[in-house]
Order: C-alpha cells, then sequence, then structure tokens
C-alpha cells in the first residue's frame, strides 16, 4: 500500500514537472518570436536612420559646395 502511494506521488511529481517545462518551453519560443520581431523592427530602423544620414550628408556637402 505503501509503495503503491509513493509510485503516485512520483508519478504526480513527474506530471507537475513535465506541465511545468512545456510552459517554460513556450514561454521560451514566444520569447523567441518576439526577440526576432525586435531584431528586425531595430535592422529596418538603423537602416532608415543609415539611409537619412547619408543622404544629410549628401545635402550638406551639397550645401557646402555652392559657397566655395
Amino acid at each position: 500500500m505503501e509503495e503503491e502511494d509513493d509510485v503516485i506521488a512520483v508519478r504526480r511529481a513527474f506530471n507537475e514537472t513535465e506541465e511545468r517545462l512545456r510552459v517554460i518551453r513556450m514561454r521560451q519560443s514566444m520569447l523567441g518570436s518576439r526577440l526576432a520581431i525586435l531584431v528586425s523592427q531595430v535592422d529596418t530602423l538603423s537602416a532608415i536612420m543609415h539611409g537619412r544620414m547619408a543622404s544629410n550628408n549628401a545635402m550638406s556637402k551639397s550645401a557646402s559646395q555652392i559657397y566655395l
């Protein structure tokens, strides 16, 4: 009888641990997806800013050449 109780307790603990791990893996997956989106957005913003800086530099060079 006591042995059966131990088996039940072990199974219950195993199932609870499995469920916790499932939740953790799901959260990790969601976090990975969100991080990938964030990286993509940062790359896009970096490209936009780089393009603006390049066009600003081109305009300032043109303006400075006018006064030469």
